[in-house]
């Protein structure tokens, strides 16, 4: 497998890339670099040992899939960080419409799912070195030739429902997309954006049920994503603007 092409790119992007066959986590690897020396890394592993998903739940990784970390330098607002996992997958699912694939859809905070089964997960999170630099971590899991098996929801692969997949390449689509829509996300054109996140919105305009992190239950219709990457749900006649949380399927 080569990256080539991803270093091109990632070095046109002033990032550096790194490739591990094995590392605990793409996200613990990047973050031994950034206390190391201030810059923006790409990791890519074939392997986690010790993945780790949203609320530190066991992220399962064998081979034959893609695990990704990638940080964003620069001054951090809180309004920017539910932005990156919005990025994110909507850059990897502008990259399988090419594919002339649908039936694809997001499920907020940080899901893509084909025909209702998860195929990647999105984690982003604010990291503080010993220098008391900070930047954002993302790190994204996609299903390319096997997926775990999830007892909350069903879980697919790419491959099963796309014969022609092939990782490098795929990386490099992904990534070519990604940092033009990295310029506009915080441009005036990030509009377009979340309008394109909305339109692909799982329960979007339906009454669902969200758990916080605090265990609570919470009901309301689903009214989409708003510019700051929160997500807006009517409840007893009013807008509520949540940055986390699950929807109880």
């Amino acid at each position: 497998m080569s990256f080539e092409k991803i270093k091109r790119i990632a070095t046109n992007n002033q990032y550096e890339f790194v490739y591990k066959k094995k590392c605990k986590s793409t996200m613990l690897a990047l973050k031994e670099l950034y206390n190391i020396k201030n810059k923006n890394y790409i990791i890519i592993a074939d392997e986690q040992t010790n993945g780790v998903g949203r609320r530190g739940s066991i992220w399962q990784s064998p081979k034959g899939n893609i695990y990704c970390s990638m940080n964003f330098n620069g001054k951090i607002k809180i309004k920017d960080f539910f932005l990156f996992n919005i990025l994110i997958v909507t850059s990897i699912k502008k990259v399988l419409e090419k594919f002339k694939l649908d039936n694809i859809l997001f499920k907020w905070p940080n899901d893509i799912f084909f025909k209702k089964q998860k195929f990647c997960g999105v984690i982003s999170e604010t990291y503080t070195n010993s220098k008391g630099e900070t930047c954002i971590i993302s790190g994204f899991g996609i299903n390319i030739y096997n997926s775990p098996k999830i007892n909350e929801y069903p879980t697919t692969f790419i491959s099963s429902f796309y014969k022609e997949i092939e990782i490098s390449l795929f990386l490099h689509e992904i990534f070519q997309v990604l940092f033009i829509n990295l310029k506009k996300l915080f441009s005036v054109n990030n509009k377009k954006i979340i309008e394109y996140f909305n339109t692909n919105l799982m329960f979007l305009n339906e009454n669902i049920k969200i758990m916080t992190q605090d265990k609570k239950i919470i009901k309301g219709k689903l009214l989409g994503i708003d510019n700051r990457g929160s997500l807006m749900l009517e409840s007893n006649n009013k807008i509520l603007n949540l940055y986390s949380g699950k929807i109880v399927l």
